[in-house]
This record gives C-alpha cells, structure tokens and sequence, in this order.
C-alpha cells in the first residue's frame, strides 16, 4: 500500500477530494506544504506526548464540570452521531478553551474561564505559542482557541 501525499496548497476544491479518498481507501495520509511553523508542531508534539500518557495519569485530567469541561476524554466516551452509533467513537480528545477572568461575564460560558491549574503546564504554552506563531492573540478581542475561529 502507497501512503497518499496531498498537498495543502492545493486549491480545497481540488484538495477536499484527494483527503476525502485517503481517508476512505487507506485511511491516512501525509500532507505536505502545510505552512506549519515550529511552534505550532511544538504544540502537536505536546498533544502527541499527551495521549501517550497511560490512562492512569490522563484520567487525573479528566474534562468535567468543575474543570469548565476542559481536560482529556477517554476512547469512546463521546458520541458524534447516537442515532448511527452504538458505541461511543474511536477517539480520545483533550479539550481547551478560552481563558477568561473569573470575574468576567464570558467566564460562565462552556469552555470559558480560568485555566485549572491542572492543565496549566500541559496545554496553556503550547496552545499560546501555537496562537502567538499565527499572529493570533488568547485574549479579547480575538477568539483564537475556539473551533475554526480565525483572526
């Protein structure tokens, strides 16, 4: 079997279809002229280091509520689609958020608030200088560790 190489500075129409058959016919890939500087595979290399924690240690950093649901879910514990699935998905995650003050009035929404010191070490510099490499900012008025947002 051949490892699909597709390249990310390919327009998405004519990419979306390549990673579309990588995914379902071989079920990875390798993307080159991705444009990711050293921070940000600084923070994917934190993220691999994180998930080959054993179990043991990765369930001290458990999302929850006290945490503003922020930390690491294991295998299965989530469900895209309850009406396709019968079992939970075949995926760990680890979830971050916006920080805000306590005191402000974002801090009570989902994934807001304050960093649990917890997780402090583990996710706020890499995710930061990942931001920081984008020209992107963690703090108002820019939104940049939220799913998809751009500066």
């Amino acid at each position: 079997m051949q490892v699909p190489v597709l390249d990310a500075s390919q327009s998405d129409a004519a990419l979306a279809p390549l990673l579309r058959a990588a995914c379902e016919r071989v079920g990875f890939f390798l993307l080159v002229n991705h444009g990711l500087v050293g921070a940000q595979r600084d923070a994917l290399a934190a993220s691999a280091r994180l998930f080959e924690l054993p179990n043991d240690v990765k369930e001290t950093l458990r999302a929850t509520p006290a945490t503003n649901n922020r930390g690491w879910t294991r295998l299965g514990e989530e469900t895209l689609d309850p009406s396709r699935q019968s079992r939970g998905d075949t995926k760990e995650g680890y979830y971050i958020g916006r920080e805000v003050p306590s005191d402000s009035a974002e801090a009570a929404l989902p994934l807001h608030g304050a960093l649990h010191a917890s997780r402090t070490l583990l996710v706020r510099k890499p995710v930061t200088d990942a931001a920081r490499a984008q020209g992107r900012t963690c703090g108002p008025p820019r939104r940049c560790c939220q799913a998809g947002a751009r500066p």
